[in-house]
């Protein structure tokens, strides 16, 4: 079972590359670090505490939402989980590897930010580590809301407040009130050790207690993918073992004969014709 889960996950790191609009999707937080570094930092701590803070955060918003939400929702249209389901691979296993996707891109397209954003290889190693607890609570909730939903047309809801809830950290330069409600959001640890780096007046509220809401946003985020994933379980095995006949009989490759069908109609008729006690 783990090398199939390491399978799906390699089919889904490879999967946003694919598709020309994920690419773009990723693409975006990169060049937008490039440009607040190029045309407005201009050796302002400030500015670029808050490009420093962008770039991070908003490559978690879109990395680690894509596969989570974006590509289950898109595979859940296609039937893949059912597919998978009745080719003997669990629905935990599709779950743990759009899991493990979105954290790998998360961390990948963060790290890549911070490189862009002139950020030296030593110190983006703990900006990284502190921004670890946020890459995995997103990926969480967000493969958990993938789980969840139907169809494209409601991703956006979950993606919106994800993003909100994340940028509204990269906001905190602006003001020292931001700068404390920050210490409450998921990123509390990035954000205080940006602060730290680059401003004079960090926004913590110290470190056990940032590390404390970190844990507690972790642990909501878990329990809710557990949760989420169990009712996935639950819904993808009624589906497989509890279809109609008719929808049974074409999962089982009934209709895959082009006559199959007029076979059946005919079959039908001679029943109908065929005197009782025959």
């Amino acid at each position: 079972m783990r090398r199939t889960v390491m399978a799906l996950w390699r089919r889904d790191m490879l999967m946003l590359l694919r598709s020309p609009v994920y690419v773009m999707y990723l693409v975006v937080p990169v060049a937008a670090a490039w440009l607040f570094e190029t045309f407005i930092v201009d050796g302002d701590r400030w500015a670029h505490a808050f490009a420093v803070l962008l770039g991070g955060l908003f490559s978690v918003a879109m990395a680690c939402t894509l596969p989570g939400i974006y590509v289950q929702v898109e595979e859940r249209e296609r039937h893949v989980p059912e597919t998978l389901l009745r080719a003997g691979v669990p629905a935990w296993a599709t779950v743990a590897s759009k899991f493990a996707a979105s954290v790998c891109w998360g961390v990948a397209l963060a790290a890549l930010s911070l490189l862009v954003l002139g950020v030296d290889v030593g110190p983006a190693g703990p900006l990284l580590a502190a921004l670890l607890p946020a890459v995995v609570t997103v990926s969480a909730a967000s493969v958990a809301c993938g789980t969840l939903l139907r169809s494209q047309s409601s991703t956006s809801g979950p993606s919106a407040v994800i993003a909100a809830v994340l940028l509204l950290g990269a906001m905190a330069p602006m003001d020292r009130s931001l700068a404390m409600i920050s210490q409450f959001l998921p990123a509390n640890l990035f954000v205080g050790r940006v602060m730290e780096a680059y401003t004079t007046w960090p926004p913590s509220i110290g470190g056990l207690p940032s590390a404390a809401v970190s844990v507690g946003w972790m642990a909501a985020a878990l329990w809710f993918l557990w949760w989420a994933s169990r009712r996935f379980h639950a819904r993808l095995a009624s589906v497989v073992a509890g279809q109609p006949p008719e929808q049974q009989r074409e999962r089982d490759g009934a209709h895959d004969d082009p006559r199959g069908g007029d076979r059946d109609r005919q079959h039908g008729l001679g029943a109908e014709q065929r005197p009782l006690g025959q």
